[in-house]
């Protein structure tokens, strides 16, 4: 039978060469460089909508939050650049920022490299109408997104009318399953008045589609216990911070207390 490890070492394989074989391919990765022309939302900060004294209020309420406490654990839903993302990381002891976008969590990636904030942050491309499953053999090899790890804290802001309107997921189920993660809950609800909303529903018309601020409030009401709500602008957005969810936990996350 033929001895691989010896032909290997006969040959001059050894651990110095497989080390400088391993720095020479991360030198390689590390200047590899994805420069794509734009993506969908590659440009959300100069087209987000928001005026000056809207943005300082939205900012100013989500700091709010943030500050309220230590965060073990923050998600950033729809994090785009990240601005809501290095606020978290002031409170937080860590903050996954996810985004559909691959190139704005490219981007996003590539600003925390040299700020102290680089081991804290995990980027991830997340499609949250679609997201990661359990994979490898029983499908166990690699988690589901729910069963990585539970968050504190939810952000979700400006990212609502996207699932709901553009990705025909019901309202009232995504903030049920918002709430069965146990956290609390920073969301942002874009009213259907609002000129990007009314973008949105151009192609759902003649649709039955329940989005409006008062099924917004009772599905916030039915699934946690302290509320409070602000409204932005000029009141077609509205910010909620929720906490005590009344919803049991996700099966998964039951599991992983067992």
């Amino acid at each position: 039978m033929r001895d691989i490890k010896a032909d290997l070492r006969a040959a001059g394989f050894n651990e110095h060469l497989i080390r400088h074989n391993v720095r020479g391919l991360r030198k390689l990765v590390e200047r590899l460089r994805w420069s794509p022309a734009g993506s969908t939302w590659s440009d959300y900060t100069e087209t987000h909508g928001y005026d000056t004294e809207a943005q300082q209020h939205k900012t100013t309420f989500v700091e709010h939050a943030l500050s309220s406490r230590r965060w073990r654990m923050v998600w950033d839903l729809g994090c785009n650049t990240g601005t809501y993302t290095r606020l978290a990381c002031q409170h937080a002891d860590y903050v996954v920022a996810m985004d559909a976008d691959h190139l704005v969590i490219d981007r996003f990636y590539r600003s925390l490299a040299d700020t102290a904030t680089r081991s804290q942050v995990l980027p991830l491309v997340c499609d949250l109408a679609d997201p990661s499953p359990g994979i490898g053999w029983r499908g166990k090899e690699r988690q589901p997104l729910i069963r990585r790890t539970r968050p504190d804290l939810i952000l979700c802001l400006a990212l609502m009318h996207h699932l709901v309107i553009s990705r025909h997921l019901p309202l009232v189920e995504l903030i049920e399953w918002l709430a069965g993660l146990g956290a609390d809950l920073v969301i942002e609800f874009v009213t259907p008045d609002d000129p990007k909303v009314q973008h949105l529903l151009r192609h759902r018309s003649g649709h039955d589609i329940e989005y409006s601020a008062s099924v917004m409030d009772t599905a916030m009401a039915n699934c946690f216990e302290h509320i409070h709500a602000e409204p932005i602008g000029e009141g077609n957005r509205i910010l909620y911070h929720a906490s005590h969810p009344k919803t049991r936990l996700h099966p998964e996350f039951q599991e992983r207390v067992e």
